[in-house]
């Protein structure tokens, strides 16, 4: 597979991830949280020397399922929510053929139009050396918005994805935006 398309084809598999309502790896994650006093929990996730913050009400799955290194679970908005917004962590090693961030994201883009179905209002910017991206695809019965940023760290790319339905503005937006900006390499 090309570059960055083993990666992307995992993030749009996450949308089907987030219909699943199953019990997340709440204990693992509670090991290793600490909360602050805003409501947040930060966990260190030690493999690839990063922190991620997320909140108190939201759930952390960190089983490694379909190929995630996390994924952060946004709380239902009603007993009729059979979508929950999520925050997922994939990586793909790129270290044999190193790539800069920039031809990465060039790859990433190519993948993205050819494999989004649908795909609307892509708009993407690189800020402090990442790439973020926004745009909006079909993914089965959805209609689903993605905002994305793409990192390299240690010659691994790393993509950190938002997915929320198009169709029904979340009240979980600007907390999964904080989840993505806050998101840091400390090693």
């Amino acid at each position: 597979m090309g570059r960055g398309l083993f990666t992307l084809l995992f993030i749009l598999s996450i949308a089907l991830y987030s219909c699943e309502q199953g019990n997340s790896n709440a204990d693992t994650v509670e090991s290793m949280a600490t909360e602050d006093s805003d409501g947040w929990n930060t966990f260190k996730l030690n493999s690839i020397g990063a922190v991620a913050q997320y909140p108190q009400d939201w759930s952390v799955d960190t089983s490694g399922k379909m190929g995630t290194v996390f994924v952060v679970l946004s709380p239902p908005d009603s007993a009729q929510d059979f979508f929950q917004e999520n925050v997922t962590l994939t990586m793909e090693d790129v270290s044999d053929h190193p790539v800069t961030i920039d031809e990465y994201f060039e790859g990433a883009l190519v993948a993205l139009k050819d494999y989004v179905t649908e795909m609307e209002n892509l708009v993407h910017e690189k800020r402090e050396g990442d790439y973020w991206l926004s745009y909006s695809g079909q993914q089965g019965i959805f209609r689903l918005a993605y905002q994305q940023r793409l990192m390299m760290n240690n010659g691994i790319a790393y993509i950190l994805t938002y997915t929320s339905i198009v169709e029904h503005p979340s009240i979980h937006d600007g907390a999964a935006m904080k989840v993505m900006k806050e998101f840091k390499f400390v090693n």
